[in-house]
């Protein structure tokens, strides 16, 4: 089962995200409910905050996709070769992270020290450490799409 939303850059959609991620996992437990709510409404902000429009259409796209024994959440928008290649570089480095709680850590004790840091890209750490979601990403100029995975059955 695959449920795509087109999601303008305007924050108020990303409560429609979290309801349709509720709707495709309303026979999964809780837990996995609550967990895949958090990874789309990350990917989401991150559509709305980081995204650009491309040939005229100011939104990205969201997929929920539940299969046999998976849960992925994809995020697919516009963005700049900059932007894209700072995510691919934070999701290379989570993914190499022996420890990803110790990244989770460093980056909270990291903004307790520079709260007016604009960026705090703890989003992607919380989809991997709080979630249990596997991300991977690519880029193709002009859109980043970004994948979190994980096992329905956990």
């Amino acid at each position: 089962m695959i449920r795509e939303l087109r999601v303008p850059l305007a924050w108020h959609w990303i409560e429609r995200v979290r309801d349709a991620v509720n709707e495709v996992l309303h026979d999964h437990p809780s837990e996995l409910r609550e967990s895949a709510v958090m990874v789309a409404s990350e990917l989401a902000e991150n559509l709305v905050k980081y995204g650009h429009p491309v040939d005229g259409e100011d939104s990205g796209r969201i997929a929920i996709e539940l299969g046999a024994h998976t849960v992925s959440i994809t995020a697919e928008n516009g963005t700049t070769r900059e932007e894209a290649a700072k995510v691919v570089e934070l999701i290379d480095t989570i993914n190499a992270a022996s420890d990803v709680q110790l990244l989770y850590v460093q980056r909270l004790t990291e903004m307790a020290h520079s709260p007016s840091e604009s960026a705090s890209e703890l989003g992607l750490l919380r989809i991997v450490f709080e979630g249990r979601f596997r991300l991977t990403c690519r880029y193709a100029h002009p859109m980043l799409r970004i994948e979190a995975t994980r096992s329905a059955d956990a």
